[in-house]
């Protein structure tokens, strides 16, 4: 795993759910380097790109995802 690679959470921790992140959610590596067998990751709302959560996941409880994440693209309601 590097900086900027987008991994997916494939394990449920109490710690992850406390913060709004749950299995199956992508984010983004947002560290060079791992600490203590820890990556910090960005964890974003589908859709919207808020920022839900900035945490320390470890390492055996993500994975590397190959393809690029798309999310549905959000229309704006006609303002006349």
């Amino acid at each position: 795993m590097k900086e900027y690679d987008q991994v997916e959470l494939i394990v449920d921790r109490e710690k992850y759910m406390k913060e709004g992140v749950y299995k199956g959610m992508i984010g983004v590596i947002m560290n060079p380097e791992r600490i203590g067998g820890k990556w910090m990751v960005i964890f974003s709302e589908k859709g919207t790109g808020n920022d839900i959560a900035d945490l320390s996941v470890r390492e055996e409880d993500l994975r590397v995802r190959d393809g690029k994440v798309t999310y549905p693209e959000i229309q704006s309601p006609n303002r006349n």
